[in-house]
């Protein structure tokens, strides 16, 4: 017992002279760590790419060529390339025509926005002034007249290269090196991602069944079937959450882009994807989204920014409360305050991202410590409505008493 005792003690301390020196040198923690990911950035994008082509794959190699191979089996082995094969034709197909159709008249309308700066700042100017001007004096307060001519001029400039050509091209020369490093790295990651995506979709059977026996052999007995029950729910919660949104967003995006383009409203590409791209972000994103959509079309145009404030304030609760709750069934079962908890939380621990990927993630943690405290209260004697609370404490205190 005394050796025992010992080595508690000695691992104690252990665990405590390490957690110092973790706390103390945590900046060297984080930088490691931050090396580790980039070296994993192409095994990340890999398992991301190959959790979204998953769903065509095993469409087409359970539902489409299941056949193959059924009167030859030599052909049975094609199953799975044909598969493959075809999932990623399709879905690089797709995000390439998406490209090549919406990334040109994108780009003509971010020349168009700011080359017609100085012209959209002087209407808005002169708008605002003659608005402002009659409430001049009004209890006592006043509005010095506005000029957002020179500014937007000045910035437009900058962004077309007007003025000071020969130092935005040092700048440029400056930074040309680093620019090709970053994008011969981004296409170097991304290359990497796609051929690991596709090892993974080839080896995912083989993956599951190893990670499964690690599982076996390092969790106890007793949490097995409780880990695998919350990586199937993960599974299932964040595929259907990935999808769905990325449906919304692409439905929100072309019913903007056909309502602007009836109303002749300007800018319907770069507006459309902009509404788009945003709402993959609860909650915010289309707040976010319409406030920038909004001061687009306030410089240009402010009765129709009024009327598309209008507008995306009803595609927003058509969104909320019919398309998204049949795409998503409902938020998944979490309530409005929860989402927007998870979306603060996983933004502020990680960016963008993890306003993105909180949702689901929280979903899992929501649902299992449901199940776990609905379970509890069922065993102790409570009601669902909670009605019963005085008869189960008057109960415990009868048995405390006996006992």
């Amino acid at each position: 017992m005394k050796s025992a005792s010992f080595k508690r003690v000695i691992l104690w301390i252990t665990y405590a002279i390490v957690l110092f020196f973790a706390i103390y040198r945590i900046e060297y923690i984080i930088s490691f760590f931050t090396f580790v990911l980039d070296i994993l950035k192409p095994f990340i994008y890999g398992f991301v790419i190959a959790f979204i082509v998953n769903a065509p794959f095993m469409y087409f190699k359970e539902k489409v060529f299941v056949g193959i191979g059924t009167k030859h089996k030599a052909f049975s082995k094609l199953r799975m390339p044909l598969a493959i094969i075809t999932s990623y034709v399709i879905v690089l197909g797709l995000i390439t025509l998406l490209i090549s159709v919406v990334m040109p008249q994108l780009i003509n309308s971010i020349n168009q926005l700011f080359t017609n700066l100085p012209s959209y700042a002087s209407s808005l100017s002169k708008f605002i002034n003659d608005f402002t001007s009659r409430f001049n004096g009004f209890l006592g307060f006043k509005v010095n007249k506005i000029d957002l001519e020179k500014s937007f001029a000045s910035f437009a400039a900058q962004i077309n290269g007007n003025n000071n050509v020969s130092d935005f091209l040092i700048k440029v020369g400056k930074a040309s090196v680093d620019t090709l490093r970053s994008v011969v790295i981004f296409f170097y990651n991304w290359f990497l991602a796609i051929v690991i995506s596709i090892y993974f979709l080839i080896s995912k059977d083989q993956l599951i069944q190893q990670t499964k026996k690690v599982a076996c052999a390092v969790l106890p007995k007793r949490f097995v079937k409780p880990a695998f029950d919350v990586a199937r729910l993960s599974n299932h919660i964040c595929g259907r959450y990935i999808y769905g949104r990325t449906l919304d967003s692409v439905i929100m995006g072309l019913l903007c882009f056909i309502i602007m383009t009836i109303f002749g409203w300007p800018y319907p590409v770069l507006i459309s994807v902009i509404i788009g791209v945003t709402n993959i972000v609860p909650i915010f994103g289309p707040i976010i989204g319409d406030v920038i959509c909004g001061f687009i079309l306030l410089m240009v145009n402010p009765i129709d920014c009024f009327w598309f404030i209008i507008f995306t304030i009803i595609l927003q609760q058509i969104d909320g409360n019919v398309i998204a709750p049949k795409i998503l069934s409902d938020s998944m079962g979490m309530s409005g305050f929860w989402m927007m908890f998870s979306v603060i939380l996983g933004g502020g621990l990680f960016g963008l991202a993890g306003m993105v990927i909180g949702v689901p993630i929280f979903v899992v943690i929501y649902i299992i410590l449901g199940k776990k405290i609905n379970f509890k209260n069922k065993l102790d004697g409570y009601n669902e409505d909670f009605s019963n609370i005085q008869a189960v404490a008057n109960a415990q205190l009868a048995e405390d008493e006996e006992i």
